[in-house]
């Protein structure tokens, strides 16, 4: 199985979590899918599916660190700065935005200085910004066969773990997840010990 092996059917599993949990999509919500690296295009095609089975207008706009490497090696300042006029109109479209992030290379963008970098996030964090206050939203970080290799699992192994890990009942979680809080918020130290893990807080007044 590949980040594109369509023929599992735990994407579309998947798919419906995002469309049904995360963002509660209903018929006539306009559904925008951002397919970051081809590794999403399994997850991303199952999204459109599910969005068009329950009556939303989905749209796919593709993206990657490649180009955004690109644009920081070979752009002008003024480039830096711009705020893709499509995205922004997409946002601004979107009842809902469901981000789908391939795993990459980790050190992409070695080389870059630092207020190159920081330029270009500053532009994206606007439509960021947009996204936040004006869609529901979701992201999720899809693994592939390099991020597999940084884990030191076999990719079949990273594909399993990534599954079980997504693939569960979020609203029985969503309790577990509350009952959690509950505790947490009237105690004044909390002991966590598990495998290479000794960690005490304490709350201060």
């Amino acid at each position: 199985m590949t980040g594109t092996d369509y023929s599992d059917n735990r994407w579309q599993e998947l798919a419906r979590v995002l469309l049904e949990y995360s963002t509660e999509t209903k018929k006539g919500d306009r559904v925008l899918i951002i397919m970051r690296e081809t590794d999403t295009n399994s997850l991303a095609r199952g999204v459109y599916r599910e969005a068009i089975k329950v009556g939303a207008f989905p749209q796919v706009l593709f993206s990657s660190c490649s180009f955004e490497r690109d644009l920081m090696t070979l752009g002008s300042r003024e480039q830096l700065d711009w705020v893709p006029e499509l995205y922004q109109t997409a946002m601004e479209w979107a009842d809902i935005c469901i981000d789908l992030r391939g795993a990459t290379n980790p050190f992409e963008f070695e080389g870059i200085s630092s207020q190159t970098l920081s330029a270009h996030k500053r532009s994206e964090g606007k439509i960021s910004a947009l996204r936040t206050a004006g869609t529901r939203w979701v992201l999720i970080r899809v693994p592939n066969a390099a991020l597999a290799q940084q884990a030191e699992r076999n990719f079949e192994a990273m594909m399993d773990f990534f599954f079980r890990a997504t693939l569960v009942d979020w609203e029985q979680e969503s309790r577990r997840y509350k009952q959690l809080q509950e505790i947490l918020e009237n105690t004044e130290n909390v002991h966590i010990l598990g495998k290479g893990t000794d960690l005490t807080l304490r709350s201060e007044e």
